[in-house]
């Protein structure tokens, strides 16, 4: 069950917007098994006509609030841009992507506090930042 964050000011087409901008958001919440989920979970998935999440994605919509919103979502929804490729976790898709998943990740961490997310997210900025270099 998704908590639905409500907010209220004196404005009603301010008012009005948030609650379209929530709809939107929990319009896009899919069970989603790939990348290191490795059973089902909830995650956002890249809009209504997608039936999966992306990186770049994944890291704006948590920069923007998801992870403070929806933290368990949104840490879901990153963990499942996270591909293992010769025994090694990278972050998947093109470079550009994957290095904005950095930001998405140290948002989460911002907004829950989870070390333990952080030291797992800086060993995989590292591995892709290695593979890029590399390749």
């Amino acid at each position: 069950m998704i908590n639905i964050p409500i907010f209220k000011t004196n404005r009603r087409d301010v008012n009005d917007a948030i609650r379209i901008a929530i709809s939107d958001i929990i319009s896009n919440i899919q069970l989603f098994k790939g990348g290191m989920l490795k059973e089902e979970k909830e995650v956002f998935i890249a809009g209504m006509v997608y039936d999966t999440p992306w990186t770049r994605d994944a890291a704006i919509n948590t920069w923007n609030a998801t992870g403070l919103l929806f933290p368990e979502i949104s840490k879901n929804t990153l963990l499942s841009a996270i591909e293992e490729v010769d025994r090694e976790e990278r972050i998947g898709d093109q470079y550009w992507d994957a290095i904005i998943w950095a930001i998405g990740a140290w948002n989460e961490y911002l907004y829950t506090g989870d070390t333990e997310f952080l030291r797992y997210s800086k060993k995989v900025i590292e591995n892709t930042l290695s593979f890029f270099e590399k390749t």
